[in-house]
């Protein structure tokens, strides 16, 4: 068995899969690479296609990847300063170039934040590495 075969199958946990019918992210490897370098947007992707399912707002998704990060549980509120921290960079690095990738649209009007096709096939392969690796370190 390969290299490949092996980890195919470490990730599908033995699923059989039809390849024809696997869609495409319509991203380079490089590009899905560089996407998923960020602890932050592997949360930020996880968190709207998994958790919002597709749509939520730059303050949704500011508290829940500020809650994730600083291991807070659901009933309790993060601070200001860990709220306006994650809001900062949501806002001037990872929204923008997530955007620029086609991986989610922004409306600036009222701030909502929607995956694209791109965002859900991003949010499959965090979920399979995640699955691979439990319980190891980053």
């Amino acid at each position: 068995m390969s290299v490949v075969e092996t980890v195919r199958d470490k990730l599908l946990g033995g699923i059989a899969v039809d390849w024809d019918r696997v869609q495409p992210i319509p991203l380079t490897q490089r590009e899905i690479h560089d996407l998923l370098s960020s602890d932050r947007r592997r949360i930020l992707v996880s968190v709207l296609v998994d958790d919002r399912d597709g749509t939520a707002t730059l303050a949704e998704l500011t508290q829940d990847i500020a809650r994730i990060e600083n291991g807070i549980p659901q009933n309790e509120e993060v601070t200001t300063r860990q709220r306006k921290r994650t809001y900062v960079s949501l806002y001037q690095t990872h929204l923008p170039k997530l955007e620029m990738h086609g991986v989610v649209e922004w409306d600036d009007d009222d701030n909502t934040i929607h995956a694209t096709t791109a965002a859900v096939g991003l949010a499959k392969v965090v979920r399979g590495v995640n699955r691979v690796t439990a319980g190891v370190p980053a």
